[in-house]
């Protein structure tokens, strides 16, 4: 593996809960104005348009950076020119300093979804099992291999014959379909020694029932390559597993869901659309009360817990959600939700809607300005970004902390997995956790953008950066303390050699901007002579030591790395020609006896340390 640091870090969570509290209005009420200046290349687009880009015969999207010109009646490829007056959208720069506000006094993790569901790949193969939807119990049965693909080397079963092979017309175009009931015959199916093994293959499989075969339920899979050479059959239905509550089915339909919205028809993977399609089917027959189906599913229980799939090596979709994971394991930072009407530091100052349109909201005392219009722009020419995609929370060596004295080999939302990482995996090495998260995400000062990349356009685009200059904006405040006023103060300045990162790009070292406070206004309300008048005057700002060392725990991250550092941020690979992914899966090896070799390092230490061997 190359020596890489990546793009992002994770600042710890505090292990104090945040300061949640009633509104409480101070007497400071007025304007900040502020300089920013551009230092490294910078993105951020003009929604009102979109503009394409094509070369090779790929196509991309190409968009213009933001200004208030309307570009909806325009077309085609990008602009000549660059737009003449620019800006910085007041929303932007208000995003950038809520995120460190809520650093540096411990506020919740606002922009957590609470309904947002956790879900990763699994290599550890699931059981197959018989769903009862009417009663929604789950029971054990038997699977016997339907082959729908011939290999190289034809397998015979434990009376010298030949497997039965069924082509995809029979089975996707023909009178089965995925969860269809059938009717089988089976035998044993002969190891390479030519000695029965234990695995039942299906010998024939009829639509009507028939004398001498056994009643099953057909699961067809997607088609991945020829390696996969079969499908299943799941009979003889068997003891009680267990009762399927609402968050197991919620669960199993995200997952479906995931599958649809995945799908890759020219690779004839349909996300199990027919199997989707019947297991909707099967829930409205029993939702009207009409005869129901049992429906063949993979399965696999952890305590009280059932994570359900339509494949055997698939995703999985876990109980426990982010915003969960915050409350119950990090001292309740999950997002404020009002109760009791008490909010912590960064709501209170910057408000916060209900979720979902619901829930409690509290207004915002700070309103951010549109930027002036960007004196002295230079742009450079439209360039195509690199791929932006990042690893997701799948990555669980990055976004959870190892569990400590576990004895822990891999890890995920909902368990780990214990014991030694030669050995297999038993239902009993899976326990129940309440995982911690690395922390806050945050990016480092790295490197600046790499050279474009030309291949897989779809996944990138085209655009104009903003290479240099500099423009005012305004903040409007009212009824802050003066320690909300410091805060703000603190936030928007930072020590001198950091620097705050705005827009897209900032896993390639874009969006480097600077800030400084130019003068912080403040207005007073008075009576004279029973006539209501207005004072206007300047505040000056003194910041408190323990304010200084907090700005320090942050400091790390927000100033540029060293020159040799630069060099070597990037997304893990194995090597310099490998895509980034292939390091994730080397990462977490073996199908059946999985482990994680590497973690990433704590903050503020960069790059990754040694796991489980």
């Amino acid at each position: 593996m190359t020596d890489f640091i990546n793009p992002y870090t994770f600042l710890p969570i505090s292990d104090d809960k945040p300061a949640r509290e009633n509104l409480v209005r101070g007497k400071l009420t007025g304007k900040i104005t502020c300089t920013l200046t551009i230092e490294k290349p910078t993105f951020i687009p003009n929604t009102s348009g979109q503009f394409t880009f094509t070369s090779d015969g790929k196509t991309c999207k190409a968009e213009e950076f933001f200004s208030y010109d309307d570009l909806s009646n325009q077309t085609g490829s990008l602009p000549d020119q660059a737009p003449t007056e620019p800006r910085i959208p007041g929303s932007e720069i208000r995003g950038m300093i809520r995120n460190v506000y809520e650093q540096l006094t411990n506020s919740c993790l606002s922009v957590i979804d609470r309904k947002n569901l956790t879900h990763m790949r699994t290599t550890l193969p699931k059981k197959p099992a018989l769903w009862d939807m009417k009663e929604n119990k789950l029971y054990s049965c038997e699977k016997a291999l339907l082959y729908t693909h011939k290999g190289r080397e034809v397998d015979k079963t434990e009376d010298d014959t030949e497997v039965r092979f069924y082509s995809k017309d029979e089975l996707k175009h023909g009178k089965f379909f995925s969860t269809s009931k059938v009717y089988i015959q089976t035998q044993k199916k002969k190891n390479k020694d030519g000695k029965t093994g234990s695995v039942n293959v299906v010998i024939d499989m009829k639509k009507e029932e028939k004398d001498g075969y056994e009643e099953g339920y057909l699961l067809i899979g997607e088609k991945f390559s020829d390696r996969k050479k079969y499908d299943g059959v799941f009979y003889k239905q068997g003891q009680e597993l267990c009762s399927l509550n609402d968050g197991d089915i919620e669960r199993f339909e995200f997952l479906l869901n995931t599958y649809l919205k995945n799908a890759k028809p020219e690779k004839e993977s349909m996300g199990h659309s027919d199997y989707v399609n019947s297991y909707y089917a099967i829930k409205n027959q029993v939702r009207e009360e009409k005869a129901a189906s049992l429906l063949p599913v993979y399965y696999t229980t952890v305590n009280n817990n059932c994570y359900l799939s339509p494949a055997c090596i698939t995703r999985e979709v876990f109980h426990h959600t982010i915003s969960d994971i915050l409350r119950e394991g990090h001292e309740v930072h999950q997002p404020c939700d009002g109760e009791n009407d008490e909010w912590c530091p960064a709501c209170r100052l910057f408000g916060k809607i209900g979720q979902d349109g619901k829930g409690k909201a509290l207004a915002s005392r700070l309103r951010f300005c549109d930027s002036d219009v960007i004196q002295n722009p230079t742009f450079e020419n439209p360039t195509i970004l690199p791929i932006l995609g990042t690893p997701h929370y799948s990555a669980t060596e990055f976004y959870l902390r190892e569990p400590d004295g576990k004895n822990a080999r891999i890890w995920n939302y909902d368990y780990y997995i214990s014991g030694q990482a030669n050995d297999g995996v038993k239902d009993s090495d899976r326990k129940e956790w309440i995982p911690k998260l690395a922390g806050r995400k945050v990016y480092w000062h790295g490197q600046d953008r790499p050279d474009e990349e030309k291949e897989k356009l779809n996944m990138t685009s085209k655009v104009r950066c903003l290479e240099g200059g500099s423009c005012q904006f305004d903040i409007y405040y009212e009824d802050l303390t003066d320690d909300e006023l410091e805060w703000l103060i603190i936030c928007l300045e930072l020590e001198e050699n950091a620097r705050h990162r705005i827009g897209r790009g900032k896993p390639f070292g874009m969006g480097v901007v600077k800030i400084k406070v130019d003068g912080v206004k403040v207005l007073k309300y008075y009576l004279d002579n029973g006539e209501i008048k207005r004072e206007k005057s300047s505040k000056s700002i003194s910041v408190s030591d323990e304010k200084k060392k907090a700005l320090a725990s942050i400091s790390a991250y927000m100033t540029p790395l060293t020159e040799e550092e630069k060099r070597i941020v990037a997304y893990p690979k194995i090597d310099d020609n490998s895509e980034g992914f292939s390091w994730f899966s080397k990462n977490k090896t073996q199908m059946n006896k999985p482990y994680i070799k590497e973690v990433l390092a704590p903050y503020p230490q960069k790059g990754t340390i040694k796991g489980k061997e």
